[in-house]
This record gives C-alpha cells, structure tokens and sequence, in this order.
C-alpha cells in the first residue's frame, strides 16, 4: 500500500512513528506472518485524525483518540480488546509523536 510515499517529511516521521507502536501492539496478532504494511490503512486513519484534531495531551482528547484506535484497529475487526488496552496504546502513540517533533 505505502500510502506515506507522498508524505511530507513531518507526515513520514509521525507515520512512521504511529506505525511503530501499532506493529509492537500487533492488535489482531497477524505478525510475523502477515505483511509488513499490514496495519498500514489503520495508521493512516489515525495519522489523519491526529492531524484534524489536536491537540492530544488532554485527558479528554485522550480517551477519544484512545476509542478512535480500539474502533479502528480491533472493534472494526470483531476483536474487542479492552478500554485499558486501547488507551496505553494512545498514549503510546502520543508519547511517540511527541518524539518526532521534539
């Protein structure tokens, strides 16, 4: 798929960043048979609603991206897998973006 070929140099390293923690979670546990780019659409959906509502350090604001990634990674799939789940893995991908502008 490689949709970050296009991408801005910003929008590679915080894909590449989001796509990091959602390879390590592996939420459908696909690895290591499935395809490298295999989350590679999810991250994008997350990507983009990073990207439309910032900013995402507010508890508030957490817990939403953290229902955006359960729905879109695992609810989406049938493979529910827990409030506590989804909002480590946000806050995962908070701290990795973090990374990538500091």
């Amino acid at each position: 798929m490689n949709l970050y070929l296009s991408a801005s140099i910003p929008q590679l390293e915080t894909f590449l960043a989001v796509k990091k923690v959602i390879d390590e979670w592996d939420p459908l546990h696909l690895f290591p048979c499935a395809p490298l780019d295999e989350y590679e659409h999810e991250v994008h959906l997350i990507c983009k609603r990073l990207k439309a509502c910032p900013p995402w350090r507010n508890a508030p604001a957490l817990d939403e991206l953290a229902g955006f990634i359960g729905y879109v990674c695992c609810e989406c799939n049938h493979y529910d897998r827990g409030w506590a789940v989804y909002r480590a893995v946000a806050d995962k991908v908070i701290h990795a973006i973090k990374n990538v502008s500091a």
